[in-house]
């Protein structure tokens, strides 16, 4: 391997080791794998990936020639081991549980097979096997803390694997108000789910609603999106400020060839290992989803049942933008943006003038018992369903060196180029939320895929009225 401190993409050391359950035989497989890839996703439940092996030993058999492996047959309930360190960046320890092996390939020897072993997270595995049925009172962000500990054991410490095995909490959010919440017989992750849909935080100046339950490599997470991006973004800023196109920052990526003639950047190998490898976007608008889901505006009923009333009430997306954190700290515009309020913007005339005139796609009907503490189910279904999609509307998938800094939930800066020169594209460049991470990693190299999001455009879009003078203002912006 190169000895270069700044050749991105290069590993210092791999080891994959798989053990039987309880952990007296183990084999050593970094040699034989061929990929590895581990992925993180905010919207799934734990981590899970897959490695191909070729097999000249017959581990599938219990690898009849090899007397210190004898016994030990590859059955899918076996742990792997994972353990990598890229150069120059910090060592990342893992441990999954093996779960099916497919794809096996033969050979012109019965003993030479290729094959996939699929992982995941052990909880995974746990959460097949459990079922709650429990009631719980208090804050839900307590509830789901309890949960987690009681039922997937999560903050347990497993002696034989220590330091592979140690599960934790990486981001609590605390929520708003005590419930009554009865658990009706589900796995221990969708008990979690079912507290997240029905969770809103306790402090941010406007709920969105949008509470997640999710792994990553740091640890387990209950919070919403707005509560990942403020933290994303204070992550973000404890590498230093970003503020030069030409400085490097390690979690601010380029689509271009950092080290040419003349560079004026003050570290171009280390804005190399950030360089954008391919990128391709998934998404960018779709005007009729957004008012199918209920971006713009959506209706809710609330029927307390006990009192034989109901109660509509109508979600506005134009009223409430400018009081999003993520606007607040530039996920968006720096500056706060809102939708054009012209008469001739297309989002003014998607959006209602009057509670009596319906423009609506969306619709929530709500029952509620007055008896029992307050779900806030009308304020979290509606802005739940416009903050997603909202979040969907600009998507990017990019191909970059490995990173150990940056992992699903964190926030990045993408610097996407013009068509028109080479200079950022001022509309889609700018904070993007990370939320999917697919680690890929062979003998020698390690890269990511990474599946990034961002809500809305970062700079003003000028205003859709027709020009009244030879001047023409700038109002605000469109998603």
């Amino acid at each position: 391997m190169p000895n270069n401190t700044y050749n991105p993409g290069s590993l210092s050391k791999i080891s994959l080791i798989i053990t039987n359950f309880d952990g007296s035989k183990q084999i050593d497989i970094s040699s034989i794998f061929v990929n590895l890839s581990i992925t993180e996703d905010i919207f799934k439940n734990t981590l899970y990936g897959s490695v191909i092996i070729k097999d000249a030993i017959g581990l599938l058999e219990g690898a009849p020639n090899n007397p210190n492996l004898q016994g030990f047959p590859i059955v899918g309930e076996e742990f792997l081991l994972v353990s990598y360190t890229p150069l120059n960046q910090d060592t990342v320890n893992l441990r999954f549980m093996v779960y099916s092996v497919d794809d096996i390939v033969y050979g012109k020897s019965n003993f030479k097979k290729q094959y996939t072993l699929n992982f995941c997270s052990e909880e995974h595995l746990i959460d097949s096997t459990t079922v709650v049925m429990k009631s719980y009172t208090g804050i839900n962000s307590d509830n789901v803390q309890n949960l987690c500990k009681d039922f997937l054991q999560i903050d347990k410490v497993d002696i034989p694997y220590k330091g592979h095995a140690i599960k934790k909490f990486d981001k609590i959010q605390p929520t708003r108000g005590n419930q009554n919440v009865v658990i009706p017989r589900l796995p221990p992750i969708q008990a979690a789910h079912f507290l997240a849909r029905r969770s809103i935080a306790a402090d941010a100046a406007m709920n969105t609603g949008t509470y997640l339950f999710f792994e990553n490599f740091k640890g387990f997470n209950f919070c919403d999106l707005e509560y990942l991006i403020t933290q994303g973004i204070t992550k973000f800023n404890s590498f230093g400020k970003y503020t030069s196109q030409t400085d490097y920052h390690p979690m601010v990526y380029r689509f271009e060839d950092p080290i040419v003639v003349g560079s004026t950047s003050k570290q171009p190998q280390l804005r190399e290992m950030n360089a954008i490898q391919a990128m391709h976007q998934k998404h960018y608008f779709d005007t009729i989803e957004k008012l199918k889901r209920g971006l713009i505006e959506s209706d809710t009923v609330l029927f307390d049942y006990t009192k034989g009333t109901y109660s509509p009430t109508r979600y506005r997306y134009i009223t409430t933008l400018d009081k999003t954190n993520t606007n607040q700290v530039g996920l968006g515009n720096e500056t706060g943006n809102s939708f054009p309020t012209n008469s001739n913007s297309f989002m003014t005339f998607a959006t209602s003038n009057s509670d009596n005139v319906v423009k609506y796609s969306k619709f929530f009907m709500i029952p509620k018992d007055t008896s029992q503490p307050d779900t806030f189910l009308d304020t979290i279904y509606p802005n739940r369903a416009s903050y997603f999609t909202g979040m969907a509307q600009n998507m990017f998938t990019l191909d970059t060196y490995g990173n150990t800094k940056v992992n699903a939930g964190d926030v990045i800066y993408a610097t996407i180029p013009s068509s028109v020169d080479n200079s950022p594209n001022k509309f889609i460049s700018g904070y993007y939320l990370v939320c999917t991470i697919r680690h890929i990693i062979s003998q020698t190299y390690y890269h990511m895929k990474m599946d990034i999001y961002k809500n809305t455009v970062d700079t003003k879009l000028p205003t859709m009225d027709l020009p009244k003078s030879n001047t023409t203002s700038n109002t605000g912006n469109s998603k």
